[in-house]
């Protein structure tokens, strides 16, 4: 089972820390005038996007947008 503490850090260790290991770092941070790529995803923090694989609501490759979807509206029935 995965710890709290690893849930909270858990993109680090599929963003930040495989560019560092691979001496990319630099060339993938966001700079003004730098191309991006990034991904915004449909989730309040690092453990909801393990619990709940959240929709993907823009995706940014090299400077340019890829996707873009609207956040899904989850309602549980009887709710108003």
């Amino acid at each position: 089972m995965l710890s709290a503490d690893y849930l909270d850090t858990a993109l680090d260790h599929i963003q930040t820390n495989p560019s560092r290991h691979l001496g990319v770092e630099a060339e993938n941070s966001l700079v003004e005038g730098g191309p991006a790529n990034l991904l915004v995803l449909d989730a309040a923090s690092d453990r909801d996007v393990v619990r709940l694989h959240p929709t993907v609501l823009l995706s940014i490759h090299r400077g340019r947008e890829v996707f873009r979807a609207e956040p899904v509206t989850r309602r549980w029935a009887g709710e108003e």
